[in-house]
């Protein structure tokens, strides 16, 4: 119901080139036997993908509330990573245990996990394997939002679509005094506009999550665009982690140095200007939800910090995500993609996450990690 309706209006705005579409998403909606009982959205997460079978399992641990510090290479073969030192956080004194594996995969973020290489790098007199691309070439999303109460032209005309009359008839029937006859088990609209070339951008239109007690959910809509920030030799957008200073968990302090060209601020501020006309078309802002840039890292979504190549100058992990100059190092983060990107990296990483752990796979069988 509201997912037709806004899918429409937005198709009514935008032309065939950037046509709006239903956005895939890994979500189960429950609604409830009762028809008090709110519905459910159940994401999928780490209770999906960590069931019950995965504890069961003598060969799979979750260790809680630990910290990985430190990953220390073989004496007589620094190519080799020979163990992992990870920190109790709740206990004092000798709250360190030392982890030995065949092979290690470090799925740390884009920013957290060249920190732990960082921190090993710095930590070992028998690290000799140079790692020049690491921190560099980082890139991010410029991110713009804004939140709208549909206008009651859409409304009225969704209401009043025969599609949806029985629906409406029995919403109105069980809650007479309901000023706005949709029911409560609708699921909220999720769409997307992709990115084209005449539209750098990708955004994102969803059931609204307004904070105010005074506007009905259920006729608030959300826009998220999204606008690739690239990197270059002249900017060099980058996170570098200090010897000197450390975070709270006593890690070397990331420092960011990012910058946004000429090129990619046009590109941003009409972005901005397309999803203003886009919200204004479809409804009015709600108050304090106007449309505004979030800061720099806000998308979530950085990419290049530990990013994918041929060449180890240029990058820091080979096509398989394993580090260059290591037989069994690899890593698992948005960081490896190598590029500037607008759309959710989710489905990227995880490809590339897949094709890595067949290439582990394959080698675990071929006895190449039997040192």
């Amino acid at each position: 119901m509201l997912q037709t309706t806004v899918l429409k209006a937005l198709k009514m705005r935008y032309d065939k080139e950037k046509n709006p579409r239903a956005l895939p998403l890994a979500v189960r909606y429950e609604k409830g036997d009762n028809p008090d009982e709110m519905p459910f959205n159940f994401w999928t997460g780490p209770h999906d993908i960590l069931r019950k079978e995965n504890f069961e399992n003598k060969n799979f641990v979750l260790i809680e509330q630990h910290l990985a510090q430190i990953l220390h290479p073989k004496i007589d073969n620094t190519s080799i990573i020979d163990g992992l030192i990870i920190k109790n956080l709740f206990k004092r004194g000798q709250n360190e245990i030392l982890i030995k594996a065949k092979v290690f995969i470090i799925c740390a973020g884009a920013v957290n996990t060249p920190q732990l290489l960082y921190n090993s790098m710095i930590n070992n007199s028998n690290w000799d394997i140079e790692i020049p691309a690491l921190g560099k070439n980082l890139c991010e999303q410029t991110m713009a939002t804004c939140q709208i109460v549909l206008s009651k032209e859409i409304v009225k005309k969704m209401l009043e679509d025969p599609a949806w009359s029985e629906d409406v008839k029995k919403h109105k029937e069980t809650y007479p005094n309901d000023p706005i006859p949709i029911p409560f088990g609708v699921p909220s609209p999720q769409c997307s506009i992709p990115y084209t070339d005449k539209r750098p951008w990708y955004c994102e239109v969803y059931g609204g999550s307004s904070n105010t007690s005074y506007v009905d959910n259920r006729v608030t809509l959300g826009f998220n665009c999204y606008g690739a920030s690239h990197n270059s030799e002249e900017l060099n957008n980058r996170v570098e982690f200090s010897k000197k200073n450390k975070d709270i968990y006593g890690m070397p302090q990331p420092t960011f140095y990012v910058r946004t060209s000429e090129k990619d601020a046009k590109v941003n501020h009409k972005m901005f200007s397309d999803m203003t006309q886009t919200a204004l078309s479809m409804g009015g802002f709600l108050p304090g939800d106007e449309p505004k840039f979030l800061p720099p890292g806000s998308a979530l979504h950085m990419t290049g910090t530990v990013r994918m190549g041929t060449s180890k100058e240029t990058s820091v992990v080979d096509t398989n995500l394993c580090v260059h100059g290591f037989r069994n190092l690899y890593l698992g983060t948005n960081g490896v993609i190598p590029t500037a990107i607008t759309a959710n990296p989710t489905l990227t990483s995880v490809a590339l996450a897949i094709k890595s752990a067949n290439d582990i796979i394959k080698k675990l069988k071929e006895g190449a990690f039997d040192f």
